[in-house]
């Protein structure tokens, strides 16, 4: 995820998903910019960890969030509500700021009809994410 040592150590680190125990969601932060990033099948279980998580980095005054999904292999259509929950609650009801990373065309597809995209934006990576994120400051 991070070959460059560019973002702290893992905070959270768990494999949730009882149907496909290789997907995890692990979590950092750097500065007021939270990653969340997802490894394997994006699925329900996933999607209301990954949920989880971002509450817990808005509960800390997080309104920043990258979710990289470069280690996810699929996304399931309960993982893309999941998601959807994400985006309508950081970026319309926190007026916060959500980039995704690592998005297949596929998924790109599905998340523009889910309406995900454009509400969250895309960058090629995650130091690209940060420093979007970062400089200049985003204007709500």
């Amino acid at each position: 995820m991070d070959p460059d040592g560019f973002l702290p150590k893992v905070l959270v680190r768990r494999n949730v998903s009882m149907s496909h125990p290789e997907s995890q969601v692990r979590a950092s932060h750097l500065e007021n910019v939270a990653l969340i990033s997802v490894a394997g099948y994006f699925n329900e279980e996933i999607g209301d960890e990954v949920n989880h998580v971002a509450d817990g980095f808005l509960k800390k005054g997080f309104s920043r969030m990258i979710l990289d999904l470069s280690p996810c292999q699929l996304v399931n259509s309960p993982g893309i509500a999941a998601l959807m929950a994400l985006t309508l609650n950081l970026v319309q009801e926190q007026k916060g700021h959500l980039i995704l990373v690592g998005c297949s065309p596929i998924m790109v597809k599905a998340f523009t009809l889910a309406t995900i995209i454009p509400r969250a934006t895309q960058a090629d990576s995650v130091q690209k994410a940060f420093k979007a994120l970062k400089d200049p400051p985003i204007n709500a």
